[in-house]
């Protein structure tokens, strides 16, 4: 990691198990994605599979709510699957991103070595410009739980990625779950890393059935996918 030498603010780099870089937050003492099964595998299993994402944009126009975006790799990942495939570039993919810590775009943008690069030179472009060939980019800063309230337009699919609950509890809550299940398209999911049995039943108790994330690499901890009941 020659020129991921020195700490970022409070952002620490650190390799994981699968050779894709991340960070650890020196503040809320936690890294943004599993060391040990690593970032870019953690994402694309957890979040952008799932999520079903990539075929949902096979057929049409797609709406994401991405909470957070922290380094950025679950759009990146996303942005490389899509572009594996010959999707219609009149299917437009648009995504709102939230997130309260302004210094992540700045690390993602002077971070060379993050992974998959294809997909983080489309995600620097849209946090320059706004939009990017068939994808648009709206990063709403501040407090993620006032945001939610703001939202109106429905989503197909949500990638629910804050810190743990032992970390960032004001997001892990039936209201936060039941702002999900307001704004959600009836056919959409919310994702998430976390299996947790507290964190399931407050999904269920905002109306959402929920089920394991299938197809894990050996020995990965199993997330959570939600869907209305």
């Amino acid at each position: 990691m020659p020129n991921l030498i020195l700490i970022s603010g409070d952002k620490k780099p650190i390799s994981t198990g699968d050779g894709s870089i991340s960070f650890y937050n020196l503040t809320y003492k936690q890294a943004y994605h599993a060391k040990s099964i690593g970032t870019f595998t953690e994402s694309l299993h957890k979040f952008v599979i799932p999520s079903e994402i990539v075929e949902k944009l096979k057929k049409g126009h797609v709406r994401l709510l991405d909470i957070c975006l922290g380094i950025g790799a679950n759009l990146a990942v996303t942005f490389h699957e899509i572009e594996k495939l010959g999707i219609p570039k009149e299917h437009r993919l648009q995504i709102v991103s939230l997130e309260k810590d302004h210094s992540l775009v700045q690390l993602i943008q002077r971070t060379s070595t993050l992974s998959p690069p294809d997909g983080y030179r489309i995600l620097r472009r849209l946090l320059y410009e706004g939009t990017c060939g068939r994808y648009g980019l709206d990063v709403m800063y501040g407090d993620a739980v006032n945001s939610l309230d703001r939202l109106q337009a429905p989503f197909d699919a949500v990638y629910f990625d804050p810190f743990s609950k032992r970390k960032n509890a004001e997001m892990w809550t039936e209201s936060v779950f039941r702002n999900l299940h307001r704004i959600l398209k009836d056919d959409g999911k919310v994702v998430t890393y976390s299996c947790a049995r507290g964190v399931r039943e407050d999904m269920k108790k905002a109306g959402f059935a929920v089920s394991d994330i299938p197809r894990l690499p050996d020995g990965f901890q199993s997330g959570t996918v939600a869907m209305k009941n």
